[in-house]
């Protein structure tokens, strides 16, 4: 995850899905449904093409980076259903600050 900017509760940032994340085959309708008030603002595929404003159907790749907006919780709760099945095995740590 790479934070890019936070304005009181809401904030964009980068998530890279992992490969074994369940993220990867979804589509980008199929995500925002499952995280309410999340938006994906950009899709950059693994060959590197830039898909601003993506179609919902857009199907989200391995190796690929999506640039989403949202409430800092539901950024957290989105990176961590893009990361590996290890990482999501593990309990949540929250920043301190948060």
């Amino acid at each position: 995850m790479l934070l890019i900017l936070v304005i009181g509760t809401v904030g964009y940032e980068e998530v890279y899905p992992c490969e074994d994340s369940p993220s990867v085959g979804s589509t980008i309708k199929q995500v925002e449904e499952k995280f309410p008030g999340v938006k994906m603002l950009a899709f950059k595929k693994k060959d590197g093409a830039l898909v601003p404003n993506p179609n919902p159907e857009t199907i989200i790749e391995k190796a690929g980076r999506l640039t989403v907006f949202g409430t800092i919780e539901q950024l957290e709760a989105l990176e961590r259903y893009c990361e590996s099945s290890e990482v999501r095995a593990k309990p949540a740590k929250r920043a301190e600050g948060r």
